[in-house]
């Protein structure tokens, strides 16, 4: 359930790009790349992890060893998104969490489940399960958010005129 409903919300990232056509430009690049671009990034790696547990064949090492390379490089990815984040001092700071801490806690967890796989450690699905859980409610929001902000300013650039 989880993997699909992060599938459906990168198709709905599609609908934001369209709705922010007039945003979105190369002026705006660092934006683009710390809000939506990283929404999308964080929930197409759900839609990789969830299906790594669909794969029968994968024994707990070889899960535990994808799960940990998908985590580092979602935790490398999200890091530099968090510092690009950190640094906008007009952002809330709800939006410095869900930008910035959200994802990089979710990868660590994922990275926690890979490690508790090798281990064979109980719970190492739950942990996995909490993760992308979290990335989704984080897309979930991130992309609401970016919705309210772009049809606001449209509708702000639409009175001035």
């Amino acid at each position: 359930m989880i993997g699909g409903a992060a599938a459906a919300l990168v198709g709905a990232m599609f609908v934001v790009v369209s709705i922010g056509i007039g945003f979105f430009n190369r002026g705006h690049g660092d934006a683009i790349g710390s809000f939506l671009t990283q929404t999308v990034f964080h929930l197409s790696a759900v839609i990789v992890f969830c299906a790594f547990t669909m794969v029968p064949t994968l024994d707990w090492n070889w899960f535990g060893a994808g799960l940990i390379l998908g985590a580092l490089i979602g935790l490398g990815y999200s890091a530099l998104v968090a510092r690009n984040v950190a640094r906008r001092r007009e952002l809330e700071l709800v939006d410095h969490f869900w930008y910035g801490a959200a994802p990089v806690t979710g990868h660590l967890a994922v990275l926690a489940a890979g490690v508790m796989a090798i281990e064979r450690f109980p719970y190492s699905l739950e942990v996995l399960a909490f993760a992308t859980a979290l990335l989704v409610i984080g897309g979930i929001r991130n992309s609401w958010d970016m919705i309210v902000f772009l049809v606001t300013r449209e509708r702000d650039r639409g009175d001035a005129t």
